[in-house]
């Protein structure tokens, strides 16, 4: 049946002890805040069909026709006889599980210093691109921080699909508030998510209004929330992860602190493996939440939404984003920016990602709004 879960959650702020020498975050964090929305259709399965009283005397009553008289019938026959009544299947009414009293929504936004954000018009009536952004500290009221991950959630009401595009943090792209190139993930720091919301919009011809922000004490939050997750992994990564030579391959059961590290691990390889690993645990997250019970999910899915921040109101996080979740198919696609053969990398004093602007924009706009 459809709980409306959604409609009663509550937003709070979660203040974290800072980490201290942190200047790395991840895409899972964004991935992980996609699976939230998500998941409240995988709480949500449609009524089952209730036979009306009407509907099943008629039914009843056609079936007895064919063979033995109907009360009329054999009240036309002998006055004085009585009526037999037909009898009528009794149709046990469905049972509601009672969901915990978690209050009303009360969405916060982000602290600090916040750019705000210039107003492009739709490209398409029937997508809209979310901004999912995951800072490297522990805290999102801190400013200061950089946005390690960056990811464009773009829901379609029209097909009822979600996509993610991943972009990297290393890219060199032009800041049109000062006029100057620098690292994305830079300009979290100097205008928190509405300048990183600007920048990206410039320079990859985008229609972004709206974001969400997650840290490092969310993500563990988040994890914690729903008992850990069950991974499987390689001998080397294991080993790299835990410290452990000796360390096999294997399915392994992690936390939420070392879920952060599975997920932020890339000296054993590259980000684009780092991309793949986020990946595996992000089925892990969906696999985990569909074998719980509903009342389950929805303390989850309550205590992770509890430490996001955004920019939506809570009329729409109630309306319009939960009514597409419920709908909404479930199998989410992926695309990471920079693509392949569209860009060049330079390690001469600042590493950079240099796109091929002329190939990645048509591409990243045939992705999320089709070619």
């Amino acid at each position: 049946m459809h709980i409306p879960y959604l409609k009663i959650l509550s937003i709070t702020f979660r203040k974290g002890r800072k980490y201290m020498n942190t200047r790395r975050f991840t895409r899972v964090l964004a991935i992980l805040t996609a699976s939230m929305l998500i998941l409240s259709s995988s709480c949500a399965s449609p009524a089952p069909a209730v036979t009306t009283p009407a509907e099943t005397t008629a039914i009843t009553s056609t079936a007895q026709t064919s063979k033995t008289p109907t009360s009329a019938q054999t009240s036309a026959a002998d006055p004085t006889s009585t009526p037999t009544p037909i009898p009528t299947e009794t149709v046990p009414l469905p049972t509601e599980t009672t969901m915990p009293d978690l209050g009303p929504l009360n969405v916060a936004n982000v602290d600090g210093v916040n750019d705000p954000i210039d107003p492009v018009a739709r490209i398409d009536p029937n997508v809209e691109n979310i901004l999912l952004l995951g800072i490297d500290g522990g805290d999102g009221a801190d400013i200061g921080h950089r946005s390690d991950c960056m990811c464009v959630l773009s829901i379609n009401t029209k097909d009822n699909t979600i996509k993610l595009s991943s972009i990297m943090r290393d890219i060199k792209a032009y800041f049109p508030a000062t006029g100057k190139w620098g690292k994305l993930n830079a300009a979290y720091q100097y205008g928190g998510p509405g300048q990183v919301v600007n920048v990206i919009n410039y320079n990859f011809g985008l229609d972004i209004q709206k974001y969400f922000v997650l840290d490092f004490e969310s993500f563990r939050a988040a994890v914690d929330a729903i008992g850990g997750v069950d991974v499987e992994m390689t001998a080397k990564e294991a080993q790299t992860i835990y410290a452990v030579p000796e360390a096999t391959a294997g399915v392994v059961h992690m936390d939420g602190f070392v879920s952060l590290v599975f997920c932020r691990v890339r000296k054993l390889d590259s980000d684009f493996n780092r991309v793949a690993r986020q990946r595996r645990f992000l089925i892990a997250v969906f696999n985990k939440l569909r074998t719980q019970d509903l009342v389950t999910q929805y303390t989850a899915s309550h205590n992770m939404l509890s430490i996001i921040r955004t920019n939506i109101g809570a009329d729409e996080l109630t309306g319009q984003i939960y009514n597409f979740a419920q709908n909404a198919d479930l199998n989410v696609t992926e695309y990471t920016v920079p693509a392949a053969d569209m860009y060049t990398s330079t390690s001469q004093g600042t590493y950079y990602i240099k796109l091929d602007w002329d190939k990645q924009i048509p591409a990243l706009h045939a992705f999320i709004y089709g070619a």
